[in-house]
């Protein structure tokens, strides 16, 4: 459910349009679209504020935790860090820079968010374009997001369930 948590996560922001958009109609069944797009958006924004004050930087401060499981937690936590060097040399950034891994996911990395951000960004713009007011521009860029949002949310489901992320990651890029 890793996956799941995250992709709700990362969702809450395509939404954001249906917020932003200040003009009120009333659609043929008589539903205000202003409390509509209230109604859906105002439990995600105050979700991600609660977050600040509900997610806990260390075990000492969550609350929730026994004495028992801050230590077991603190444990863990020193158990994997352990392994780690904890100091800066300047020989691990060029080994880094000197490794082909990190290059090739740079690479993939800009090849997927670039064209992510920019319909992202451009797709209002480009709605737009095609003869519909700002205000329609806003609220027709949601459908999209929706789609995406459930099937990023069956994917990771899936993907959790099954234990292959990689291989729900690669067959989501192919279709994108």
């Amino acid at each position: 459910m890793q996956s799941v948590r995250k992709i709700l996560f990362l969702s809450v922001g395509g939404f954001s349009a249906l917020h932003l958009s200040p003009h009120e109609t009333v659609t043929p069944n008589g539903l205000n679209t202003v409390t509509l797009c209230r109604q859906t958006t105002d439990p995600a924004i105050s979700l991600a504020l609660s977050a600040f004050f509900l997610m806990h930087d260390y075990p000492d401060t969550a609350k929730f935790l026994t004495t028992a499981e801050r230590h077991e937690v603190q444990r863990r936590l020193e158990e994997d860090q352990s392994l780690l060097p904890t100091g800066y040399r300047t020989h691990y950034l060029w080994d880094a820079l000197r490794d082909w891994k990190i290059w090739v996911f740079s690479i993939i990395t800009i090849g997927i968010f670039t064209p992510l951000y920019s319909i992202s960004l451009f797709l209002p713009t480009i709605i737009k374009g095609l003869g519909y007011t700002d205000h329609a521009a806003q609220l027709i860029t949601v459908p999209p997001y929706v789609v995406a949002c459930l099937f990023c949310i069956s994917g990771g489901y899936f993907a959790d369930r099954h234990g292959q992320r990689g291989l729900y990651i690669i067959g989501f890029n192919i279709v994108a």
